[in-house]
């Protein structure tokens, strides 16, 4: 089933420069809702991290960190240092954990930054140690523990290992031990629960009282799955399916794109590179103002679907770095004009079907969302 976007227009038009073809329009406040509604399911005395890697997965990392500190929000994640540092220059005293951990000489830019490390592997581990011998002093750090995903993390071979020595962790201060599901959205998938179990086995070992394993997702699988901080991240955004409450959540960014040009056609004509669409009968086709460039995926090609106001616009021929093409041909012109817009996704349920048509998923459209769109901040008092 073909689903319609929730909300018409799609952005603000009346603030948006005349100059504008692609705009997301994203609602602080609806980020906001998730945060205090994502508070009211954890377990007592969880906290909240956000995850704000990758821009805050395509919304912009610096006013979507920006927000959540301003409603309490003290622990951020990242995965790499370059994003650790831009969110230190706005947020001073927040908590910034770095998923990557330490490279080779990057112990001073952690030092000059505040950044806290998520140590990955027994050398990490090492560096952080030496690093704090020299200082005289003890340096955070959170221990990331492999429990099944086989991505980062140390083994429960490696753990046990380490726990033979009593100095292994002197000079650290370990804030929390830490795992991640790999098959959260999976809420019946046994891996859950055979990964929580190896999680409180390699904890046990560890002298870390505090723990985090859930995500967005993993929030869904109960407080035992909670421990001391939970990390969501899209779901905090709108976008992560299960979720709690997830019918309460709200979707907080909106993505629309502008006519640049119509052009009428006969049947038979070729649309766009390699003819790969002929006009099956004389048609009225719109171009737009964004392409693979900007995250609307090449696999979008002849398969694709816009939406002008509740009408389906059907994307014909090779979707092109700059342009697409949308065939308006069933629409009425006064929905579809030169500088009118497109809506590309505005739900959880809209950038679903949007994200299977280009066969992927909500992370990756999502984080593919490039700097040729405006990004349309919007507060409470702001929206429409």
């Amino acid at each position: 089933m073909t689903l319609a976007p929730q909300h018409c227009p799609s952005v603000r038009t009346d603030t948006l420069p005349s100059h504008v073809t692609m705009a997301l329009e994203i609602d602080l406040s609806a980020i906001v809702h998730n945060y205090h509604l994502t508070k009211s399911c954890v377990r007592s005395g969880c906290d909240i991290a956000g995850v704000v890697k990758a821009d805050a997965y395509g919304l912009g990392m610096i006013p979507v960190a920006g927000t959540l500190w301003q409603e309490g929000c003290q622990h951020f994640f990242v995965a790499f240092v370059n994003e650790g540092i831009a969110l230190r220059k706005v947020l001073p005293e927040a908590h910034i954990y770095v998923l990557s951990g330490i490279l080779p000489h990057t112990e001073d830019v952690f030092l000059e930054y505040n950044l806290t490390p998520v140590l990955v592997d027994r050398d990490q581990i090492e560096r952080w140690r030496l690093q704090a011998h020299q200082l005289g002093r003890r340096l955070p750090a959170i221990l990331h523990v492999d429990t099944g995903m086989t991505r980062n993390g140390l083994s429960y071979r490696e753990i046990m290992k380490l726990t033979q020595h009593n100095d292994s962790f002197q000079g650290l201060q370990l804030d929390y031990v830490m795992s991640h599901l790999a098959s959260s959205e999976e809420i019946e998938n046994p891996e859950n629960e055979a990964q929580r179990n190896v999680f409180e086995r390699m904890r046990s070992l560890l002298p870390v009282t505090k723990a985090s394993l859930s995500n967005s997702s993993g929030i869904t699988l109960g407080e035992s799955y909670h421990f001391d901080l939970v990390r969501p991240g899209l779901g905090l955004l709108g976008y992560a399916r299960p979720f709690p409450f997830a019918e309460q959540i709200r979707p907080a960014v909106k993505a629309s794109a502008r006519v640049v040009q119509l052009n009428e056609t006969h049947k038979g004509q070729p649309v766009g590179y390699n003819a790969s669409y002929r006009c099956e009968r004389a048609s009225r086709l719109a171009t737009l103002g964004l392409g693979y460039g900007d995250g609307f995926f090449w696999n979008l090609s002849n398969r694709g679907v816009v939406w002008f106001g509740t009408y389906p616009a059907p994307i014909v021929g090779r979707v092109s770095m700059d342009f697409v093409v949308a065939d308006v041909t069933d629409i009425p012109e006064n929905h579809v004009f030169t500088g009118a817009w497109a809506t590309l996704f505005d739900s959880y349920e809209t950038v679903h079907q949007l994200s299977r048509q280009a066969n992927t998923f909500n992370y990756e459209l999502l984080t593919s969302l490039g700097s040729r769109y405006y990004r349309q901040y919007l507060k409470g008092k702001d929206k429409a």
